[in-house]
């Protein structure tokens, strides 16, 4: 099981919840996505995780819908955009490992870093 829902996806990218031209090919990406978060997860806890966090649904939801638009992106700049979003979202799921695990389990200290993880729910909320 996948740490989001077709439904949330869905609704992300705007796509219309009865509608089911594209529901195989989502719940493929919400696997491997969901299989890449385990991924980066499984050094520092049990997979997966149960319940699902919030903020990692978020990002699935955020890794779906960017792999969703790449592969329909029209043209090379679009392309670039779309991998750079991704490249953030990782970002993202490192920060909330940092957070939550490093911490806790290796004696890292949290750098600097910050993500306003408000702006990405907004931004997720909205579609962009």
């Amino acid at each position: 099981m996948g740490y989001t829902n077709l439904g949330k996806v869905k609704v992300a990218l705007h796509l219309d919840l009865a509608e089911t031209e594209f529901d195989g090919e989502l719940s493929q990406l919400i696997e491997a996505k969901s299989q890449l978060i385990d991924l980066r997860l499984r050094r520092y806890t049990d997979t997966p995780l149960t319940p699902t966090p919030k903020v990692v649904e978020s990002i699935c939801v955020e890794l779906v819908r960017l792999e969703y638009r790449k592969r329909r992106a029209p043209d090379h700049d679009a392309l670039n955009v779309l991998n750079r979003m991704i490249k953030e979202a990782l970002e993202w799921l490192d920060e909330y490992i940092t957070v939550h695990f490093e911490d806790e389990h290796l004696g890292i200290v949290v750098t600097e870093r910050r993500v306003d993880y408000q702006r990405v729910e907004d931004d997720l909320e909205y579609g962009y």
